[in-house]
């Protein structure tokens, strides 16, 4: 083979290698990006429902790899034909509630929630629905792009998302299924509770954050009574009225079911404590004053 055919022939061979190179690269790109984009999804995502049915469908989440520990989720019908009723965050992941679950004047439901610790796994429930049927035809309940998940890496960064929504068909026959219920008569599971102050946080005034779960009906309510005061309802964080920290402090979580867990801060103890502890400072401080004048004297 002549010199320069030879050489044209090694440059031709290496370019299709680089060329083949190239495009595996560009497909095991593709397939890791698929591989990494976390599901919102339903279950079921199909149904067959009666007319005047009132049936439940649940809100999961995927992590598809990722490590998540926040969401931000709106849902949404097609047209007229459902109705939503009612939710339950019996049995969420989510253990922190920056706005808790709200429906609108369109019957569009929205919440933002956190994930302590973070979540890698599969079908983890965030909210159970419940939607009555109006009309027959054939419907949808979908997940709006307002809808986003964020990376458990302290950046707040929004991870790679997609949806699957749910299709919904209407029968016109009548429902003969009573109403779903939840039998329930345990409190919530847990409240959790915590006093603190910050200057980023109301001017750096005391405030209480807390977080309660129900994994049966759902939690419905909290309530915070400061001292003397009534009962009130509260959203976490919660801005102390009694800045001077000398009263006791009652919460109280509220299923679904109307059952009820409640905690005590101890703020009267907390304070003796802390007066306890000045008063254990100050002698200290007196000893010490008392022993370097007795030395001088010496």
């Amino acid at each position: 083979m002549h010199p320069n055919l030879q050489i044209n022939y090694k440059i031709s061979k290496i370019m299709k290698n680089i060329i083949l190179s190239f495009f595996i690269l560009l497909f095991t790109f593709c397939i890791f990006q698929k591989t990494e984009a976390a599901l919102l999804y339903f279950n079921p995502n199909q149904k067959e429902a009666a007319l005047g049915e009132i049936f439940p469908i649940e809100v999961l989440l995927d992590a598809e790899g990722q490590n998540l520990n926040a969401v931000e989720v709106k849902v949404g019908t097609q047209d007229d034909k459902l109705k939503l009723k009612d939710w339950s965050d019996g049995g969420s992941i989510i253990n922190y509630w920056a706005v808790r679950p709200v429906i609108d004047e369109s019957g569009n439901l929205m919440f933002q929630g956190g994930i302590v610790g973070g979540f890698k796994g599969k079908d983890g429930k965030l909210l159970t629905l419940y939607y009555e049927t109006l009309e027959p035809g054939t419907t949808s309940i979908s997940l709006q792009a307002f809808s986003a998940a964020y990376l458990n890496d302290g950046k707040g960064t929004k991870a790679n998302l997609k949806f699957n929504n749910a299709a919904i068909n209407v029968s016109s026959t009548p429902t003969e299924k009573a109403p779903v219920s939840i039998i329930d008569t345990t409190p919530p599971e847990t409240l959790e509770v915590q006093i603190s102050s910050s200057k980023d946080v109301y001017d750096g005034q005391y405030f209480i954050v807390f977080a309660a779960q129900d994994n049966d009906s759902g939690l419905d309510y909290i309530e915070i009574k400061e001292g003397d005061e009534p009962w009130a309802r509260a959203e976490s964080p919660y801005l102390l009225k009694n800045q001077k920290l000398n009263k006791d402090i009652l919460i109280k979580a509220v299923d679904k079911n109307g059952n009820t867990r409640i905690e005590t801060l101890k703020l009267k103890q907390y304070q003796l404590i802390k007066k306890g502890i000045y008063a254990v400072v100050l002698i200290l401080i007196a000893l010490a004053i008392w022993q370097i004048l007795k030395k001088r004297k010496k």
